[in-house]
């Protein structure tokens, strides 16, 4: 883990983290990968805050506003069993 201080645009702070998918960059709201071909070691804080920028102009999101959580599909409703009279079941 790897910190870069206060982001200028959010003013959160910043920081690198290694996942399950790779390399990336968060200041607690938005998540923006590392490409492949830069190494976290390498990660200059200026560096950091484009990855960053790239990503909240790409949501279209603003400075300081979280991404949006995914969702669940919503279950439907289930209608009501109806019930049936035990007098009115036909006979064999």
């Amino acid at each position: 883990m790897k910190e870069f201080g206060e982001d200028p645009a959010s003013g959160l702070n910043v920081v690198a983290k290694t996942g399950q998918f790779g390399d990336y960059v968060t200041d607690g709201a938005i998540n923006a990968t590392i490409p492949k071909d830069e190494k976290l070691d390498e990660l200059t804080s200026d560096q950091a805050f484009e990855l960053l920028a790239i990503r909240r102009e790409k949501l279209g999101l603003e400075p300081g506003q979280a991404a949006p959580k995914a969702g669940r599909a919503s279950k439907k409703a289930v209608a009501p069993k109806k019930t049936v009279k035990a007098g009115t079941r036909k006979k064999k």
